[in-house]
């Protein structure tokens, strides 16, 4: 992602990371967001541990993959408090950027919530259920 923007760049860069809910690749992706919070603890000593894996979320990464019942046990693990019912009911907030962790991205749970084309057309056509969205800092200067 960081190869993506880069300063002095004009035209907004669009990252896209599609994974299906419940698969092996939303659970390695789980273990790369576990690994990042870890190393912000311990490297730049943030104190943000209640959203880390717990030793039973620890083990559930390396269980058989079962029956999903979730839109996205990604968003189930960050324990977001920004939405409730499957709604977004508080916005990003301002200092998130495109290296934030997720659980500061627009978190969206339908096309309507989604800005981008490229994006709302993959969302119609692959029955996606949930999306994590964020537009580089640069596009942000220029539409606020």
């Amino acid at each position: 992602m960081a190869r993506v923007w880069r300063d002095g760049q004009k035209k907004p860069c669009f990252i896209y990371r599609l994974m299906g809910a419940g698969t092996i690749e939303e659970k390695i992706f789980q273990r790369q967001t576990h690994k990042k919070a870890l190393s912000s603890c311990v490297v730049d000593q943030e104190e943000d541990v209640a959203r880390h894996f717990s030793r039973d979320q620890l083990r559930d990464l390396f269980k058989p993959l079962k029956a999903h019942g979730s839109r996205s046990d990604t968003h189930d693990s960050l324990r977001c408090t920004r939405c409730v019912n499957d709604i977004q009911v508080r916005p990003p907030p301002e200092d998130a950027d495109c290296n934030s962790d997720l659980a500061k991205w627009k978190h969206c749970y339908t096309s309507k919530d989604i800005s981008d084309p490229v994006l709302k057309q993959i969302w119609k056509q692959s029955g996606a259920t949930f999306a994590f969205t964020q537009v580089s800092h640069e596009a942000q200067r220029v539409t606020v």
